[in-house]
């Protein structure tokens, strides 16, 4: 029972603690940076392939060696084990526990099983400190991931003018913003939790919603009016149950699980008490009753062999 008792304990809070926003992607075959954040776990995509080289600068021109694999073997170089874990079956570098060092330039090489070059990839990884929220750039291929309840920024094209669009359901029809002439023009019908701040092109988005998801168009002109070109965004709001700033769960939450746990088992435990109480009663009736039978045949017997031994006296004595 105390085993049963650990594991819903555990199922619990395993389910109030892990419900967090999804966790960064980063893949070889993108083109933008990848941005991860301290103390949250973090996954390279690596090229499905059968043989893979990875390394590392952080300095610029020398390069740390990660990890080799070949032969479905995997040499370990990284100083950082078991912090980062390669998953042989989908060729994903797990990082456990992102930290600060991890930022920089990594290379993957990868070959054929005859040993043939299939090709080198490059992605720039940048881990930020825990007070840094989601920045959603629109030169990103990946969609951007938020969170309900907590602040987002939209980081848009430094260009003289741009309009910025929204679309839920396939056409860009819901006007959110025009720049034009260093003045904004808000379209957007959540103002104040929707801001545009004019010096760094941001739309701080205070308090992301659920309805806040859609695929996003910004169109970008020069002072003249001609077009610099378009960008789109895919911006998705998961429910959390956990802070995604990174904070831990309040310890009120688990608290709750154990204490109704507690009680459950106190209840079975009584419930068992119980019925061994009543079972202890019903055999002591039993083997009482079985005791008293026992005695009145006993006596039973007692008297049929008197009158036995009466009837052959009496019998004696006529002869």
């Amino acid at each position: 029972m105390r085993m049963l008792v650990t594991g819903i304990v555990m199922m619990f809070t395993g389910a109030s603690m892990g419900l967090l926003s999804m966790n960064p992607v980063c893949r070889f075959t993108q083109s933008d940076p990848c941005y991860g954040a301290v103390g949250r776990p973090l996954y390279l995509q690596l090229e499905y392939e059968d043989e893979l080289v990875l390394k590392m600068s952080n300095s610029g021109t020398s390069f740390v060696l990660i990890f080799k694999f070949k032969n479905q073997i995997t040499a370990k170089h990284h100083s950082d084990y078991p912090r980062w874990q390669f998953v042989t079956d989908n060729r994903t570098m797990i990082i456990s526990n992102a930290k600060k060092r991890d930022s920089g330039k990594y290379t993957l090489e990868t070959f054929d099983s005859f040993g043939g070059s299939k090709g080198a990839y490059f992605l720039q990884l940048i881990i930020e400190g825990l007070s840094v929220n989601p920045v959603c750039r629109f030169t990103q291929s990946d969609p951007c991931y938020g969170a309900v309840g907590r602040p987002l920024y939209l980081q848009l094209e430094y260009e003289d003018e741009f309009i910025l669009k929204m679309s839920n359901s396939g056409t860009f029809s819901i006007l959110i913003l025009k720049f034009k002439n260093q003045r904004a023009t808000k379209h957007h019908s959540d103002y104040p939790r929707w801001e545009f701040v004019t010096d760094n092109r941001t739309m701080v988005i205070s308090n992301a919603e659920k309805r806040d998801s859609g695929k996003y168009k910004l169109e970008s002109f020069d002072s003249f009016g001609r077009s610099k070109g378009m960008y789109f965004l895919q911006l998705i709001i998961e429910d959390t149950i956990a802070q995604t700033n990174y904070e831990t769960e309040k310890p009120k939450d688990t608290f709750g699980v154990f204490v109704f746990v507690q009680v459950l088992e106190i209840i079975i435990l009584l419930t068992l008490l119980g019925g061994f109480h009543i079972y202890t009663k019903i055999q002591r009736k039993r083997i009482s009753r079985t005791v008293e039978t026992t005695e009145q045949e006993g006596q039973e017997s007692l008297y049929t062999n008197t009158d036995q031994e009466d009837r052959e006296h009496h019998h004696r004595q006529r002869r």
